[in-house]
């Protein structure tokens, strides 16, 4: 008996002495954290061209770019599924941000400064995809109180920026000041953007229908009239009203109807349905969360792909064929799969179209025939069903 007690405890203590020598992963939020606070000192870098192009200040410039690289490459991805479910979207973004921080330092270093640039700043595009998705997780380490006047940049780059590093409160007042006040002059094009992101931030990031149909009460008293905007409101208050009373369709099969209730066509056309979509988009993010099998997946997969086609215009371009892409790899050989496949090669045939033609890049086609092998349904196995 004493024999078997010493045993037992001589295991325990091992098993806590391994416990103690194994390192335990970086948890995400921490490593946000990092991304967020190295993207900080960035950022009057980036937008003061009299800074990032001096040659006395490249030394400095190159070690800020490669610590936000760096802070970029540690973030762990296994970590995200955890957190935000079977949703491809980060693995995606992640991917897109650490290549194009990559190509921007190697632009830096050999001197090419506009391209590098330009490459900094569509980097944050990817954290605003992912952040701008669904009210999941805490807004992160706070920006110090910037002159943004003073940085050569939008208020829609502004917002942009806050929403990439979830500090939803401070990127709604920068747009409700332009929306309210300064952006009175601007183009239809430029308020009507800026309206769709303040309900973007309102409805998906921070799941608040409520405030999102006090702000449409506030454009209606304050007569923001924007024209392909302003003739929705009424629907617009409608969807709001049951968004808010929680009345609207929750299942996959009802959501699919509500997203496609309409054929796709060029988004300006769908704007009556733009909350809808804001909806619809949370609706089948959430989903992915849930403990489903591969074909319910792609079937979400497929139905998000849509959603994004349908949202291009409020900086979700990039969405719709990595949702396809993801569809059918999910599940390929399968008549879903197929339907996605159709849905992508329109997408990118379209992407690569101008008034000369269409002229579809090497890696393209081949990445596109791939895609279509893998789409295709067995016929003898379709015919025994």
């Amino acid at each position: 008996m004493t024999q078997k007690l010493v045993l037992f405890i001589s295991s325990l203590l091992l098993i806590a002495c391994v416990s103690q020598n194994e390192k335990k992963p970086e948890a995400w939020p921490s490593k946000m954290q990092e991304v967020s606070s190295s993207l900080e000192k960035l950022i009057p870098i980036i937008y003061t061209d009299s800074k990032f192009y001096d040659a006395k200040n490249k030394s400095a410039n190159l070690k800020a770019i490669q610590k936000f690289q760096q802070a970029a490459h540690q973030v762990p991805e296994s970590s995200a599924e955890k957190i935000l479910g079977k949703d491809p979207i980060v693995t995606m973004q992640l991917e897109g941000l650490k290549k194009n921080l990559s190509s921007a330092v190697k632009s830096f270093e050999s001197d090419n400064l506009k391209y590098s640039q330009y490459m900094l700043k569509s980097s944050i595009s990817f954290c605003f995809r992912c952040h701008s998705r669904q009210h999941m997780g805490p807004e992160v380490h706070k920006f110090k109180k910037y002159n943004w006047s003073q940085l050569k940049m939008s208020p829609i780059e502004s917002s942009e920026l806050l929403i990439a590093t979830r500090q939803y409160q401070e990127a709604k007042a920068i747009l409700e000041k332009f929306i309210f006040n300064s952006g009175a002059k601007s183009t239809n094009f430029i308020m009507e953007e800026a309206i769709k992101h303040y309900f973007t931030i309102v409805l998906r990031a921070q799941n608040s229908p409520q405030e999102g149909m006090r702000f449409l009460t506030r454009l209606t008293k304050k007569k923001i009239a924007v024209p392909m905007v302003k003739d929705n409101y009424k629907v617009w208050r409608k969807s709001l009203a049951a968004w808010s009373m929680g009345t609207n369709p929750k299942s996959l099969k009802k959501v699919a109807r509500l997203v496609e209730a309409e054929p796709l066509v060029f988004p300006a056309t769908l704007d009556w349905r733009f909350i809808d979509l804001l909806y619809a988009s949370t609706r089948l993010h959430a989903m992915t969360r849930a403990s489903v099998g591969s074909k319910k997946l792609s079937k979400i997969y497929l139905q998000l792909g849509v959603v994004y086609d349908r949202l291009g215009d409020v900086g979700f371009w990039e969405l719709p064929e990595a949702y396809f892409e993801a569809c059918i790899r999910k599940t390929p050989h399968s008549e879903v799969a197929q339907q996605c496949y159709r849905f992508l090669e329109r997408n990118v045939v379209l992407g690569f179209t101008g008034s000369a033609g269409t002229f579809l890049p090497n890696d393209e086609v081949v990445r596109l025939q791939e895609l279509k092998k893998l789409s295709e349904v067995d016929k003898a196995r379709k015919g025994k069903k």
